[in-house]
């Protein structure tokens, strides 16, 4: 029964994350006017890829968003954190109260935690700053993208235990919900947000 739910999830994963995308493309399309909010966040996002392989040899913050992003996809399951551990060899590790299933499993490779939450915070924020908060928000989006690339690539156990098609189905659908979100908000403010999701398939 759970083959089934999963082989129907993934077929319905493709048209749903082209879905986003066609949604996505105004927006990210409207980069190319070059507006100051958009030159702030590219120059982010360029700077963060520059810096990627200095960035990879320390492998502390990764896995500490990635088994962050385990945890708080836990709690969405109502599950205790009991234990969370990054050592700076890149080794990490968290343990909950229930077991995981796919969502916990692959929250890391579709979610950027840091960058969305560096979006969230935005509003709060005096106006007069508030855009330059796209700078570090495109550098985190950039360097999950990039590391996310590289984990899937080397086949992390996550997407193995998960099925690798059905992995790469979850991760195309709900990373394209939550990067076109954040992008669509760099691209426009909170407006373009309720755009991309008012367009979007769902």
């Amino acid at each position: 029964m759970l083959r089934f739910l999963k082989l129907i999830l993934l077929i319905a994963s493709i048209p749903l994350a082209a879905g986003f995308a066609l949604a996505l493309w105004p927006h990210a399309a409207a980069f190319g006017s070059l507006a100051h909010r958009h030159v702030v966040f590219l120059s982010g996002a360029g700077v963060s890829v520059v810096l990627y392989p200095w960035l990879r040899r320390s492998h502390f913050f990764r896995t500490f968003e990635h088994e962050l992003t385990h945890l708080i996809a836990a709690k969405v399951f109502f599950a205790k954190m009991e234990s969370l551990q990054v050592h700076s060899s890149g080794d990490g590790e968290v343990r909950y109260s229930r077991e995981s299933n796919f969502f916990i499993a692959l929250a890391p490779y579709f979610l950027p935690l840091f960058a969305a939450c560096t979006t969230l915070i935005s509003p709060a924020l005096h106006p007069a700053i508030a855009v330059w908060a796209l700078a570090p928000a495109g550098f985190l989006l950039a360097h999950h993208l990039v590391a996310t690339i590289g984990e899937i690539l080397i086949g992390q156990p996550d997407i193995k235990e998960s099925g690798r098609l059905f992995s790469f189905g979850v991760i195309a659908l709900c990373g394209a919900l939550t990067y076109g979100c954040i992008i669509s908000y760099a691209a426009g403010d909170y407006p373009a947000v309720l755009d991309f999701l008012r367009h979007g398939p769902i």
